[in-house]
């Protein structure tokens, strides 16, 4: 069972929309998310950005996570890495399908 299916589960409301409830998912989602890249100091200057259904807050238990990371263009590459891995791993390895890019903001002008 993937992140996903269980913040589902705990959200769950029968007496709401599915629109409602695909909001949540994501509104809840995006708020883990955050707290987990912010407690990365390989992180720090760098954003984050949803995409895709995540970004238009349209996220059912069995959907993809799209985002984008956009660092400074100086960026030192072994700590982006570095910090790229400690995000997205444990969601990997937790089930959930990620794409993501890394973008400096030179490349995303």
């Amino acid at each position: 069972m993937t992140i996903l299916h269980q913040l589902g589960q705990q959200i769950y409301n029968p007496s709401e929309t599915g629109f409602l409830m695909v909001r949540h998912l994501a509104n809840q989602f995006g708020k883990d998310l955050i707290r987990q890249f912010r407690e990365l100091p390989e992180l720090k200057d760098t954003a984050i950005i949803a995409l895709g259904g995540f970004g238009r807050r349209e996220m059912c238990p069995n959907s993809d996570v799209d985002v984008l990371i956009l660092v400074p263009d100086n960026m030192d590459k072994e700590k982006l890495e570095t910090g790229v891995k400690n995000l997205l791993y444990p969601m990997w390895q937790n089930g959930l399908k990620i794409g993501h890019a890394v973008r400096t903001l030179g490349e995303a002008r």
